[in-house]
């Protein structure tokens, strides 16, 4: 076992493992000595290495000696805060029978820490006092404390926080198990100010109305407008009847104020969502203020537009003649969506104006501006404008040009007359504006026009964009591109071919490129591919290289692409000869695949991950079996380490399972390579004469067999040739990789409750080579049509079935019926200690943790509950939490004003549910010093496109139609989600809260 030493300095406190006050500490710790304590013994109790220290201390049931004096420190420290946020955080895994509270009062107790200290350390750090619905040794010492000694602790807890989240978990205890004593708590909460609209909250849901004139009153005496605004959105919601009015006329009074008003955008938002048409009049008068932001406004007029439709029409006329061009675009953009008559000159007006303001501001971040302005012009009715669109065909600005041909082109033919002439412009960016419109109207007059101009453009870049329409319409008309066309093309830019496109190419040390036909394409026409396809900028094959590549023979072309990629390679990856990646990609076989994984591994590690990116992309381009089981691995095993790869992955395989027509999961069964084996059997080499087989062993590893003695061996014998053995030692690495990919991945699926056909499942895991490792080390179950567990077995080596009880096992492939792996929670008690038996008897390891799951389910009092704050106050290092929670899966949420990042979440994409973990204090560029503070969690329901991870998603009220009940929750999904939680706010892997 670790000593305290080793583990404290196995996390972050190793990076300032030197400091002389670590040092003591961990003197004291492992001899007791408390003489030795002095120097570091003063008023700061909260130095920040204590914070890491904290970490290694362990849960009091497995509390040592070393441990225990641990705890000690902090209290002879005075580091009372550590000391109760830590007890606070092992309640969380504290059982019926057990009392960590009274462990900490003996060690306080023992070096002569008085009750009182106790009273505030637990009343002010220790937010979780229940333990589902009954209270934990923490609330029980709590409930305990007569009234003056509550009340004492309660008016010290304000001194000693500034936060009051910690009373949180007061009220919730006292609102279950000693309502009656909130009497005498409420009032100094009150009176110091502390009853913020979270507490309010709770006293309005939980109190049986025995709190509300209170609530009330102190909604009343608020000085701080948002904070009023919390306590209106409560009240009305609470007792509509009651506060409605008043609570429109409180917004109504500071609204009417002149000045800065900080949030009352907020607050005029909420009030057209809670009273519509009924306070236009005050929305008018917001419009018109000269104070408030252009950022204010437009958030309103969203609101206004969202909630009343035309009703908002004579509302939003108001803002048209707005200062701003923001808020008048806003406007506009609203305006054109009601699609009200008799507004065509006002916004005629109003949409030029916009666009000729945009066009004439220096303001280098302008060009945002004016392509909205274009946009809605053009949804809209671009006609009256396009001698004012058309004035911006020779920008540079690629975004605003194209933007501009765009709306142009909605025009239709009838702008055909003006727009060919400007296809013979001198200027380049006229050309390329003229030929964008015309691929924008895609209509047999625009095509015939590019075509008749196409032999004499000079301009690469132009060309191009020509061709690309060019092409796709002979393709429709059934004409593909001849040789003839293409060595016509050679030709054309036989000056352009004198020069290869980098040094490290050796066109003599290139297997040579033949046709379909076998014919020899030449050492022009090898030139030409590699100058029109380094002209690509992106993974994709070049505009006029795309017929060529297709009429490539593909031996010839996967040789080719092998030699180019393996010499790329060698060199120093530069960037600009990335188009080598797509010469791989277009052309090449699984040969390249080892070659590119190994270009993404180095490019991650070094931070170069624009060409990691390219990487990914040439591996889902080549698109076979072994590509994209690489990509797929290269999303988990990035997951955490390099977030940018591994989403670069995962969106690439995401294309590519969409390019296929099939769901992520099953190009995930699909991709699992072969590596050569035939189904069910391993793969037989003839050696000098003699026989050896290779197969995938258990362990996920290739194995090998001397047939003729009929006996394992570690390795093949000397003799063998050496490609046979740099073949295999590709394989291996490729085997690794994938072997990593497919323990997440079949992970994730038991997660999910994946079922396969029952035939399916038999190819993939009794018949894959990669796969069967898997069906054998783990428990799987049969169902029915209903989706009813109907039979539980596991797979033996020679892929036959047993039970639990070491019988054989017949797995019937009926209509409707489906293997998937199986969940604890599906099994009940006598089935779950069957299998765990056998599989302990049998010796079988399984990838990952399956029958020894934890299992969490909903509690009686939590049926209903949308948003919990059972982990309301638990405080963790910044990097501990964030290094947890993203191990499992939890990915970082929106980022926010001031770099602050609110929740994490972690989507179950199956179930299109999406579980949120509210957060307060971490922000971007956080140090390893500070620490983080776990908020709220629950549950949404999403309906349609899942949201960014940019975008702030996060319910913000109990009110949210979004939120689910904890009872409508998948049982797995919760039981998952809990054990998470139990990992991310603690060290155990015991569940957050459950049996």
């Amino acid at each position: 076992m670790k000593s305290f030493r080793e583990r404290a300095l196995s996390g972050q406190l190793k990076y300032s493992a030197k400091n002389r006050d670590i040092e003591t500490a961990f003197r004291f710790v492992e001899t007791g000595d408390a003489n030795s304590l002095g120097a570091i013994i003063g008023d700061n109790g909260l130095t920040l290495w204590l914070y890491h220290f904290v970490e290694a201390i362990d849960v009091p049931r497995r509390l040592g000696a070393e441990d225990r004096r641990a705890v000690e420190l902090l209290l002879r420290l005075n580091a009372f805060p550590l000391a109760g946020s830590w007890l606070n955080r092992v309640l969380l895994e504290e059982r019926p029978d057990e009392d960590f509270h009274t462990l900490v009062r003996e060690i306080a107790e023992s070096i002569g820490i008085s009750s009182d200290v106790i009273d505030v350390m637990t009343v002010a750090n220790v937010p979780h006092l229940l333990r589902g619905t009954e209270p934990n040794s923490a609330g029980r010492y709590v409930l305990d404390l007569d009234e003056a000694r509550l009340t004492s602790a309660l008016e010290s807890a304000f001194t000693a926080r500034g936060s009051y989240v910690h009373l949180v978990g007061l009220f919730r205890l006292l609102l279950g198990h000693g309502s009656e004593r909130l009497d005498a708590v409420v009032p100094p909460v009150r009176d110091a100010g502390r009853l913020d609209a979270t507490l309010a909250a709770l006293l309005l849901e939980k109190g049986n109305g025995r709190f509300d004139d209170l609530v009330a009153e102190v909604w009343r005496a608020l000085d701080d407008p948002l904070e009023q605004h919390k306590f209106s959105a409560l009240l009305v919601t609470h007792d509509p009847d009651r506060h409605r009015a008043e609570a429109r006329d409180r917004a109504r009074q500071y609204l009417l104020l002149r000045g800065n008003r900080p949030n009352s955008g907020f607050i005029y938002i909420w009030l057209i969502e809670t009273f519509g048409a009924e306070v236009l009049d005050d929305v008018e008068e917001f419009f018109r203020d000269e104070y408030v932001t252009s950022h204010s406004i437009s958030m309103v007029a969203e609101a206004l537009f969202t909630a009343l439709g035309e009703v908002a029409v004579p509302a939003l006329q108001l803002l048209t003649s707005h200062a701003s061009r923001v808020v008048r675009l806003a406007a506009a953009t609203y305006l054109v969506k009601a699609h009200t008559a008799g507004l065509d000159e006002l916004l005629r007006e109003t949409l030029a104006n916009g666009l000729k303001e945009a066009i004439d501001d220096s303001n280098p971040y302008s060009h945002h501006d004016r392509k909205d302005w274009i946009r809605l012009i053009g949804d809209w009715n671009p006609a009256p404008f396009e001698a004012l669109l058309s004035s911006l065909a020779d920008l540079k600005a690629t975004t605003v040009r194209d933007a501009s041909a765009q709306a142009v082109a909605k025009i239709g033919e009838p702008v055909l007359p003006r727009i060919l002439p400007r296809l013979d412009d001198g200027k380049k960016e006229v050309r390329l504006w003229a030929t964008a419109v015309l691929t924008s109207i895609d209509t047999p007059a625009a095509t015939a026009a590019l075509e008749a101009r196409l032999d004499e453009e000079d301009d690469d870049i132009v060309r191009d964009s020509m061709l690309e329409v060019i092409d796709a319409a002979r393709t429709a008309r059934g004409h593909f591109v001849t040789r003839d066309e293409i060595e016509a093309r050679a030709l054309r830019s036989e000056k352009k071919l004198r020069s290869l496109p980098a040094k490290w190419l050796d066109l003599a040390a290139l297997p040579p490129l033949t046709w379909n036909d076998g014919a020899p394409i030449g050492e022009r026409m090898t030139r030409y591919l590699f100058y029109r396809q380094s002209r690509a900028k992106a993974t994709l094959a070049d505009v006029e290289a795309r017929p060529l590549f297709k009429m490539l023979d593909r031996q010839s072309g996967a040789d080719f692409a092998h030699a180019v990629i393996r010499t790329y390679l060698s060199t120093k990856l530069a960037a600009a000869d990335r188009w080598a990646l797509a010469i791989a990609a277009i052309l090449g076989d699984d040969r390249v695949v080892p070659f590119i994984n190994r270009l993404i591994q180095e490019c991650a590690e070094s931070s170069r991950l624009l060409m990691a990116q390219l990487g990914l992309d040439a591996l889902a381009m080549l698109g076979t079996d072994a590509a994209l089981a690489i990509v797929d691995s290269l999303a988990l095993r990035y997951r955490t380490k390099n977030k940018q790869v591994a989403a670069a992955a995962a969106e690439a395989f995401m294309a590519a399972a969409a390019r296929k027509g099939v769901s992520v999961d099953e190009l995930g069964d699909r991709v699992v390579p072969w590596l050569g084996f035939e189904p069910g059997k391993p793969r037989t080499l003839d050696i000098a004469g003699k026989l050896y087989q290779v197969q995938v062993g258990l362990d996920g590893k290739l194995g090998y067999r001397d047939v003729e003695k009929n006996r394992k061996i570690a390795s093949l014998p000397k003799s063998t040739p050496g490609e046979i053995l740099a073949g295999l030692k590709a394989e291996a690495v490729m085997l690794k990789d994938v072997i990593k990919g497919q323990l997440a991945r079949l992970e994730n699926l038991l997660v999910v409750q994946h079922r396969w056909q029952v035939a399916r499942w038999q190819e993939l895991f009794l018949n894959h080579p990669v796969l069967i490792p898997f069906g054998v080390r783990l428990v799987w179950g049969v169902y029915d049509a209903a989706g009813r567990l109907d039979g539980t077995f596991q797979a033996l080596e020679d892929r036959s079935l047993t039970t639990a009880g070491d019988l054989p096992f017949e797995l019937a492939d009926e209509p409707g019926r489906s293997v998937g792996m199986v969940h604890p929670l599906e099994l009940d008690r006598e089935t779950l200690h069957a299998w765990r038996t056998h599989m302990a008897d049998f010796e079988i390891a399984p990838p990952f943790p399956q029958l020894d799951r934890p299992v969490v389910t909903v509690r009686d009092d939590d049926l209903e509950t949308r948003v919990s704050r059972s982990l309301q106050g638990t405080s963790l290092n910044a990097m501990t939490f964030r290094g947890r929670a993203e191990r499992l899966g939890w990915t970082r949420g929106a980022v926010g004003d001031g770099g602050f990042v609110e929740d994490y979440r972690k989507t179950f994409s199956l179930t299109r549910l999406v579980v949120f973990l509210g957060i307060q204090g971490l922000y971007m560029g956080i140090s390893r010093d500070e620490s983080i503070t776990l908020d709220d969690f629950c549950f949404v329901q999403r309906e349609g496109a899942d949201v960014p991870a940019y975008v702030s998603d996060r319910p913000n009220d109990a009110s949210d139609p979004r939120l689910i009940p904890f009872r409508a929750v998948p049982p797995i999904v919760f039981s998952e989600v809990m054990a998470d939680l139990a990992k991310i706010a603690g060290k155990s892997d015991e569940p957050a809260h459950g049996d």
